[in-house]
């Protein structure tokens, strides 16, 4: 770009303009070096450079790092599997069918589901990654509505609930501190009821000012 910036056209002075900006110790560098092939001298030189100067992967540390990486709590496995294919950019793995089933052959071994896991090692051979994926989505979808469910199973109703405090609110222990208070526990609930609120009132009542 700085040569163009120049009017400079010829491949050749191109080059020259490169190495003379650059300073002696590229150039030192640049003469050492086996040059890249083409008829383009400007564009050898620049990629000879670029080839030298870019960092060089450790392609064994990238795929052992590779091999490590497990499914994250809380991750799907499509968020699993797009961030094993950020990993693999490193890996120099032989082309895209090599990359596919590498990730699938992660997904299968590091995965979080132990049930996945059985299922996608009964396909065999003629598993893929995007089969993999596909039965992945569909095993979370079918968990996601069936907590739903048995949470729907699990609510209970206020009347219910009011019914549950009058018959245990006697045997629950006493929190201790300056103001004695019930503390109620039931699933995830829990409610506290003083004895302010107790007296005198019926537990119907209590349970509307608690709410």
């Amino acid at each position: 770009m700085f040569a163009a910036g120049k009017g400079v056209k010829n491949a050749d002075q191109k080059k020259a303009l490169l190495l003379h900006t650059a300073g002696l110790d590229i150039q030192d560098i640049y003469f050492t070096l086996e040059e890249e092939g083409g008829s383009d001298n400007y564009r050898n030189a620049t990629a000879t450079l670029t080839k030298y100067f870019k960092p060089q992967a450790n392609v064994p540390y990238e795929r052992l790092c590779f091999r490590e990486t497990s499914q994250l709590a809380n991750e799907t496995v499509e968020q699993f599997v797009t961030r094993l294919r950020q990993k693999a950019k490193a890996c120099e793995f032989e082309d895209a069918g090599a990359v596919e089933e590498q990730i699938r052959d992660q997904v299968i071994n590091k995965c979080l589901s132990h049930e996945l896991r059985r299922k996608l090692l009964q396909k065999g051979q003629a598993l893929t990654l995007q089969r993999s994926r596909e039965i992945a989505r569909a095993m979370e979808e079918s968990e996601k509505q069936a907590h739903s469910i048995e949470a729907k199973k699990h609510a209970m109703p206020v009347t219910r609930l009011i019914v549950w405090v009058e018959r245990w609110i006697t045997k629950k222990i006493r929190a201790q501190g300056t103001l004695n208070v019930f503390v109620v526990e039931m699933w995830d609930t829990k409610l506290t009821i003083t004895d302010a609120q107790l007296e005198g009132n019926s537990a119907g009542n209590v349970m509307d000012r608690t709410f």
